[in-house]
């Protein structure tokens, strides 16, 4: 369909990012683009795959309820509770594997990725393997579409959404939840404030056309993304001591990357970790809490609905109610400093999860069948399923490539509560290994130390992140509540 500039609307995203849908009998595929769709692969190739009995995953599943403390007793951290968000939406900017849960055991490295292995924002730029269309702009400014409407008197900013009131965005998944999709609207109008900004102060003395302003506005919201990711959310779930062994700078502000774990066998294509995305990054898992404060009206709003079938929940796949608009400054504590509302912190990174988290809704299991409900039990299965190894053995291969330090020994872990004395799943030794050697408040150097090498290591090979491309970029903004204002959303 053309509008009154003779441009498709799908041209403006096609031309950045070189991707083009798939049509023909209704079906969609994945994106196709310059990089290649990445590819999963492993750390630790010469680790022998964990695979313990169905039996003992069931039981530590449920040892890893908050209700049972056999696993000790979680409290609140001094993380505020927004970047459990962000770091979700880190996630989904990363990785996306379709493979139903029963299928995963099939090679890991021979699976897709429908995400680029980039921190490029493709989720807020590029279609998804489930879009037939590219995530909806405006090809006569240069603009994101963002869905505006009237309710109950107010005016509500919500992604773009469909007749049926699903989002039209490049990664479903940005919708599991009205935070989450609450960010994404972030980033649209980040985009939009961008946009603005260079029409109206132009390119090199000369007015900017819509396209450049798109393009433009499109590296400066990547930038900014990778920055506070390496600034902000980085020193805060690894630690800074962490982010400085790996990352640093030599003469001149050349950032250097000391990688001893992270060695793609094709940096111009770097894989995607299993032991990164089905273990180490899923500590976010454990800082999820059941309930969080929304509104101004401060109730406890459920992070699922409730089986009295109620609207008043921050389950997502819905357009977006006039109660359960975000008030960020309660997920950020730098924002309105010096008020005495009540902000939400994160739970602490250790192997309790939210009770909430025992039973999952469908719309959390897209679609796999039969679903296994339990998100303790997903995750543990998916790492078995991926033939990662156990968690010991990374420890000792860690041990190897970096150096000495404190390993968690058999008595640390507390398996035999359940008459288990053999060795531990990877996923619940990093998280074990956090609340040991972290306190809960960030990861321990097995987690730490994969979590931030395959991030700055995809920053380090991606040529068109800041720290390739612009090293000395700023981008004026130190945290992601400020980004949240400047944006205009808080």
């Amino acid at each position: 369909m053309r509008d009154l500039t003779g441009v498709r609307h799908g041209d403006l995203h096609d031309a950045m990012s070189g991707a083009t849908m798939g049509r023909g009998r209704g079906r969609s595929r994945a994106a196709r683009s310059a990089l290649p769709q990445g590819r999963f692969g492993n750390l630790f190739d010469d680790l022998p795959a964990f695979s313990p009995p169905t039996t003992f995953l069931e039981r530590l599943a449920i040892m890893m309820s908050s209700e049972n403390q056999l696993t000790g007793t979680t409290g609140d951290s001094a993380t505020p509770a927004g970047y459990t968000i962000f770091g979700q939406f880190v996630t989904h900017d990363l990785t996306f594997d379709t493979t139903p849960l029963a299928q995963q055991r099939a090679d890991q490295p021979a699976a897709n990725n429908y995400r680029t292995p980039r921190l490029d924002l493709d989720s807020i730029y590029k279609p998804s393997p489930r879009l037939t269309q590219p995530p909806p702009c405006d090809p006569a400014t240069g603009k994101m579409e963002v869905n505006t409407r009237l309710v109950n008197g107010k005016q509500i900013e919500d992604v773009p959404r469909d007749a049926q009131g699903q989002a039209i965005i490049g990664d479903i998944r940005n919708d599991e939840n009205v935070l989450v999709s609450q960010l994404h609207l972030a980033f649209l109008k980040l985009h939009n404030v961008f946009v603005d900004d260079i029409i109206a102060n132009g390119i090199d003395g000369r007015q900017a056309t819509p396209k450049e302003a798109y393009c433009k506005a499109r590296q400066r919201c990547q930038w900014h993304f990778q920055w506070l990711v390496v600034h902000d959310y980085l020193p805060r779930i690894v630690g800074k001591p962490m982010v400085k062994s790996i990352l640093g700078t030599a003469g001149g502000g050349t950032p250097t990357f000391d990688l001893r774990l992270y060695k793609p066998p094709c940096p111009r294509h770097p894989m995607m970790p299993v032991e990164f995305s089905a273990a180490a990054f899923r500590f976010g898992h454990s800082m999820i809490r059941s309930f969080y404060v929304v509104n101004p009206g401060g109730d406890d709003i459920p992070v699922f609905p409730s089986q009295a079938g109620d609207g008043f929940h921050l389950g997502g796949s819905r357009p977006l109610l006039d109660r359960l608009v975000v008030k960020w400054a309660r997920f950020f504590d730098d924002l309105e400093p010096g008020t005495t509302i009540r902000r939400n912190v994160a739970r602490k990174i250790d192997p309790n999860l939210s009770q909430m988290l025992r039973t999952l809704p469908p719309s959390a299991l897209l679609g796999n069948t039969p679903a296994v409900v339990s998100l303790a039990l997903r995750d543990l299965r998916r790492g078995v399923n991926l033939k990662l190894p156990s968690g010991q053995a990374v420890a000792r291969k860690v041990h190897e490539r970096t150096g000495p330090f404190e390993r968690l020994s058999k008595q640390d872990l507390g398996l035999s509560a359940i008459d288990w004395q053999g060795e531990a799943p990877l996923w619940f030794y990093i998280l074990k290994e956090a609340q040991k050697c972290g306190g809960g408040e960030h990861l321990g150097p097995v987690g730490g130390r994969i979590v931030g090498e395959v991030i700055l290591g995809l920053l380090k090979y991606d040529p068109t992140s800041y720290l390739r491309a612009k090293p000395a970029f700023r981008p004026g903004v130190s945290t992601v509540g400020g980004l949240l204002q400047l944006a205009g959303v808080a």
